[in-house]
């Protein structure tokens, strides 16, 4: 019964099934795993993973049954322990394409690139219609300066998936870095079709424009994507720009926005701490590049700007 209620959409009558099955029995692993599941669908990922950690409790030895739980993690943002469950599920069943491209993008993520090179083509061994690691493969494999072999798994990818705008924009980066600028640009703009809710695609295409020169384009961009979004690197993109125009106070202001968007951005901080000095502001760029070396204590160049500055006040509060 439960199960028919979430074919009809019915998701909280389907959950009241689900707990009376187990209260006559709970040693339902798998009842506990479409309970949570269900919890997935409607964005309770807490009681998801509830449920999927008393289905894991129950049967551990069911590979599927892990990388559900990892899903679970992930979702809210807990990647360590995804990543260790993640991995006691293709250690149990090899076959699970979709953990191997988890442990990937994990991997990649963390910048272990030849990790991430492995787990993804254990992903499309697995499944090789899995569009989705074709892509992510592409990206690993150009990152190491494979873009022959790159370029078969975009090719794979989109042949699989064309309507994907996530791919679509996957493919674009690819062929931005390969300086092929013309198809770069259709397919930044052929994702941004594909994903009107995501600012990322009209992002990256100002990106390119200001690449290439074309700084009213870029500049156009940009503004385009702050009207619809509150979006940290097309602020950061459209003050550089400003500041190349000499309109520091809308640079300002702009970096004003960003660090607001990303607060623990340390890059924007330093940003933001450079163009106040340009315009006068002395106690505020501080304040910024405080900011900044204190998210980052590694900067360097935010260090050496605070440093550069407090020599600066002092001398101007020398009689």
């Amino acid at each position: 019964l439960g199960a028919a209620m979430v074919k009809q959409g019915r998701r909280e009558e389907a959950i009241g099934f689900y707990r009376k099955a187990l209260e006559l029995n709970p040693g339902l692993a798998a009842t506990h795993v479409n309970l949570g599941t269900t919890f997935v669908q409607m964005g309770h990922h807490e009681e998801a993973i509830q449920a999927f950690g008393k289905a894991v409790a129950i049967d551990p030895d069911t590979g599927l049954f892990q990388q559900n739980y990892a899903d679970a993690l992930m979702a809210s943002g807990r990647v360590r322990e995804a990543a260790d469950r993640y991995r006691g599920a293709v250690s149990l069943d090899p076959s699970l394409a979709a953990a191997h491209y988890q442990l990937g993008r994990i991997a990649m993520a963390d910048q272990l690139l030849p990790a991430a090179l492995e787990h993804f083509r254990d992903a499309v061994a697995q499944a090789p219609d899995f569009a989705s690691a074709h892509s992510s493969l592409g990206i690993v494999l150009s990152a190491i300066g494979r873009r022959d072999a790159a370029t078969g798994h975009f090719r794979q990818a989109l042949s699989l998936a064309p309507e994907s705008g996530p791919i679509r924009l996957d493919h674009a980066n690819f062929l931005m870095s390969c300086g092929d600028h013309p198809a770069a640009r259709a397919e930044f703009l052929k994702a941004a079709e594909r994903m009107p809710e995501d600012p990322t695609p009209l992002f990256r295409l100002g990106v390119l424009e200001q690449q290439l020169g074309d700084t009213a384009a870029a500049e156009s961009r940009f503004r385009s994507v702050l009207k619809k979004w509150e979006h940290g690197p097309a602020c950061n993109h459209l003050a550089v720009l400003l500041a190349g125009q000499g309109k520091n106070q809308e640079a300002a202001e702009m970096l004003r926005r960003a660090v607001k968007i990303e607060p623990r951005n340390a890059e924007y901080f330093n940003n933001l701490g450079v163009m106040l000095v340009r315009v006068g502001g002395h106690e505020e760029a501080l304040a910024a590049l405080e900011e900044a070396v204190r998210l980052n204590t590694g900067y360097a160049e935010a260090r050496k700007n605070l440093d550069d500055l407090r020599r600066l006040i002092s001398s101007m509060q020398k009689p």
